[in-house]
């Protein structure tokens, strides 16, 4: 095994059992969309921070790069990716990030912590600005991908979460959520409309995390 691939086996290797290794485990809780959907709001809203700046170029970006936020009073790692454009590689896009996990939160957390720290949970976010019609490409790859580069688990523990929902007429929301449904491959259950408050979104990232629990994790 190479060094990279060490470097995934200690920092990408849930803790699934609980076992005490000395250090602590903590959930890294990703969160995907395309240019100005609202990603850096979210975060800063579950974590109440102004951590990261706010985009609004629908067609730019906020940032070049993955950034990371520590939520200390839940011990949670959110991560707040590029905008993902229609060409992008997602394969590639996740492979990335993975890469950003071990080379430079991981590391940090010890840092911060002086403990080992272990992943012990992943999950991911979609979040869609309800007011487009602009899809990913192929996003009923996503969870697959998400599956081999972080475990079967991490593929359950995936949610779209609609931002702007608001600003669509009542009764065109029901066949906009089961376009997003069906472009995804998710149930109705794994779509959250934003409501852009701090209970609220404690409330959607407690529900994310228990995904899969009752199998072990």
């Amino acid at each position: 095994m190479d060094g990279m691939g060490k470097a995934i086996s200690k920092f990408l290797r849930p803790n699934a059992h609980g076992q005490d290794f000395g250090g602590i485990t903590v959930p890294a809780i990703i969160v995907l969309g395309s240019p100005g959907s609202g990603k850096s709001t979210f975060i800063n809203t579950v974590t109440q921070s102004n951590n990261l700046e706010i985009c609004h170029d629908l067609n730019g970006g906020s940032q070049q790069g993955p950034t990371y936020v520590w939520d200390n009073e839940h011990s949670r790692v959110y991560v707040d990716t590029p905008g993902i454009q229609r060409d992008t590689n997602f394969a590639e896009f996740m492979l990335s990030i993975r890469d950003y996990l071990v080379r430079t939160v991981a590391p940090e957390l010890v840092k911060l912590m002086r403990k080992p720290v272990s992943f012990s949970t992943y999950a991911t976010i979609y979040v869609h600005r309800f007011t487009t019609t602009r899809l990913p490409h192929r996003p009923e790859d996503y969870r697959a991908i998400i599956n081999r580069l972080f475990g079967p688990q991490s593929s359950k523990r995936f949610r779209i979460l609609c931002t702007n929902w608001e600003r669509v007429q009542e009764d065109a929301r029901l066949n906009k959520i089961e376009l997003i449904c069906r472009s995804f491959g998710v149930e109705k259950e794994k779509v959250h409309c934003c409501q852009g408050t701090y209970p609220d979104a404690c409330v959607f990232i407690d529900d994310l995390l228990k995904e899969g629990r009752t199998e072990g994790t």
